[in-house]
């Protein structure tokens, strides 16, 4: 991927907990999940259609969560 690089965010020691933390309330993991297991949906990435006149003028995949298509490249597909 050009340009992209994924890099852990700054935090310190309390931030790290707090993150965490935060994960562990928003997972998809139930009870009685052992380790290594995958829940549903979590290894699937989004993407992005747009269609002009019943054609498909674009058509986007997320490389990895969170990266999402530019607005503009979608209106400059549509031509807006």
């Amino acid at each position: 991927m050009k340009g992209f690089k994924l890099k852990a965010p700054e935090l310190d020691f309390g931030g790290w907990l707090g993150y965490f933390g935060n994960v562990a309330k928003v997972s998809p993991f139930k009870k009685g999940m052992g380790l290594g297991s995958v829940p549903n949906g979590v290894l699937q990435l989004g993407g992005v259609y747009a269609l002009k006149r019943g054609r498909i003028v674009l058509r986007y995949a997320e490389r990895v969560p969170g990266d999402n298509i530019p607005v503009e490249d979608v209106l400059q597909a549509l031509d807006a």
